[in-house]
């Protein structure tokens, strides 16, 4: 992976352009001051090694690096405490290495102070506290056949300021390290063991109950950290580590222009959400104020680049349905002409209301209905989910994250709702994962990317019943088309050998006379 090997991403501030600052105050966001290093921080533990063993010993350091981050991975999700360096557990580790890492680096900075599941048990908020007091949060979320997906925050708090996100009244307070990214999937890994009971920690990497989906959804504008949020996502994605696909990572944003041009590069294969929630400008600049900085032509540009890297990389839209402001069939004929050969997922995302006064309502269920009808209609037939969300009795939902003071939870819980990206048209996934999303692939779509048809109609919410009675009828429909299939063959048979036996008859009386 692409990411700058330098001392750290302890103080690290990508703060984009000067006028992109807090709603809450024009001060930009203090650098943290950390005093233990997670040995996750690839970067840290790199720079480390190298001025150990010198400038020409870089790739003796970098084989270094990835033994001991396997060896932390492993014993994490173990619940140690500490790695183990011993010579016989990793032979060849410099013994500057075995002597100073303990002193150096911690294996876990961050603790959890709260938890809380939702009354279905369907999704988990973690509140994660950082070692010097900030907390953010982590949302679980248990799908069907045992898939878990995990969202993580990259900021504490966020300056982009959406109208409709309580993250954003919290300003910009910080970033977090790549290896604090990293804990939280530590964390999440913990809460299961290997039948999926949560009894225990995990013992084996990349099993079936352990979190398989990853979206970088929670506090923050992720490409405002950007070298901490790619220098996660290697050992995320890392064989011999976490073991994700890159295929499972999404990172979502709200139009960070050069990173998202940047991304394509140093994070290949990575899914991408893009926060639209509006389709054009004008309606754009009063929902998402950076969108002053990023124009949306910029942003389709840098979107364009992302799809041209290949037929696997899968990019979702959302669009956040705010009711009265962008919730008419107009703004969803805007937006189906704004993706109009593009191959991308639309999810409607109806407004989460929070505790904290954002000046928005929910839309009514018909207008987003409408909305996703014209979208899946035959005019331009797009790949369209409207999102249900989980743990919302939790504050865990989209849009819902907004910590109080002091160590009680408040109305927090990531940014992210539903399932994950798989859920909604992975690709080679067939069908969507879970009923409760409401897709079908459309008949006859055929072939692939924009103009082939990789689409998807919304059909709203079903229940179980409703679905099973869908696929009983596609079920007989099946049936039927085969049976008259043979039908028609044996009739064809039949009147061949008749045709032949005529022939041949005939042959046989002229033979005679």
């Amino acid at each position: 992976m692409g990411h700058p090997a330098t001392g750290g991403d302890r103080t690290s501030t990508d703060r984009g352009p000067p006028s992109v600052v807090s709603r809450r105050s024009g001060a930009m966001a203090p650098a943290r001051k950390l005093t233990r290093t997670s040995l996750f921080d690839r970067s840290a533990l790199m720079a480390f090694l190298e001025d150990g063993l010198g400038p020409k010993r870089k790739d003796a350091a970098a084989k270094h690096c990835r033994a001991i981050l396997h060896a932390a991975v492993r014993d994490a999700e173990a619940g140690l405490d500490a790695v183990d360096l011993s010579e016989s557990r990793l032979p060849g580790i410099p013994k500057f290495a075995r002597d100073q890492i303990p002193e150096r680096f911690a294996l876990i900075t961050t603790t959890i102070a709260d938890c809380q599941t939702s009354k279905d048990g369907s999704t988990t908020k973690m509140v994660v506290e950082l070692q010097d007091g900030h907390r953010v949060e982590s949302v679980v979320m248990r799908h069907d056949k045992g898939r878990v997906t995990l969202c993580v925050s990259s900021q504490v708090g966020c300056k982009m300021g959406c109208t409709f996100c309580a993250t954003g009244t919290l300003g910009e307070l910080g970033n977090l390290t790549s290896g604090e990214i990293l804990e939280q999937l530590v964390h999440a890994n913990r809460l299961f063991n290997d039948d999926g009971t949560g009894a225990g920690p995990r013992r084996v990497s990349g099993t079936a109950h352990g979190v398989r989906n990853l979206v970088f959804m929670g506090m923050g504008e992720p490409l405002n950290n950007y070298d901490a949020v790619v220098g996660a996502i290697g050992p995320m994605t890392d064989p011999n580590a976490f073991a994700l696909a890159p295929s499972r990572v999404t990172v979502s944003t709200v139009g960070v222009v050069p990173k998202m041009r940047r991304l394509v590069r140093d994070a290949p294969g990575v899914c991408l959400a893009l926060s639209l929630h509006a389709p054009n400008q004008r309606l754009r600049e009063k929902i998402v104020p950076t969108a002053t900085a990023y124009k949306l032509p910029d942003i389709l540009s840098a979107l364009d680049e992302y799809l041209a890297t290949g037929p696997k990389v899968r990019t979702m839209i959302e669009y956040c349905v705010l009711g009265g402001v962008n919730d008419t069939t107009e703004c969803a004929r805007e937006l189906g002409e704004l993706m109009r050969h593009r191959d991308v997922i639309v999810n409607l995302i109806p407004y989460n209301p929070t505790d904290v006064p954002m000046g928005h309502s929910p839309p009514k269920m018909e207008d987003v209905q409408a909305m996703c009808a014209v979208l899946t209609g035959p005019e331009f037939n797009q790949f369209t989910t409207v999102r249900h969300e989980m743990g919302q009795d939790i504050s865990g939902a989209c849009g819902q994250l907004a910590l109080k003071k002091g160590p009680s939870v408040g109305n927090g819980g990531a940014g992210c709702g539903t399932g994950d990206i798989e859920d909604i048209g992975g690709v080679g996934n067939g069908a969507a994962g879970d009923d409760d999303v409401g897709l079908r692939r459309r008949v006859g779509s055929g072939g692939g990317g924009a103009a082939g048809g990789r689409r998807l109609k919304a059909e709203g919410r079903r229940s179980k019943a409703e679905v099973d009675v869908e696929r009983s009828r596609w079920m007989w429909d099946d049936v039927a088309l085969v049976f008259l299939l043979v039908v028609a063959f044996g009739s064809f048979a039949v009147m061949v050998a008749s045709l032949g036996y005529h022939l041949w008859h005939m042959g046989e009386a002229g033979e005679e006379h």
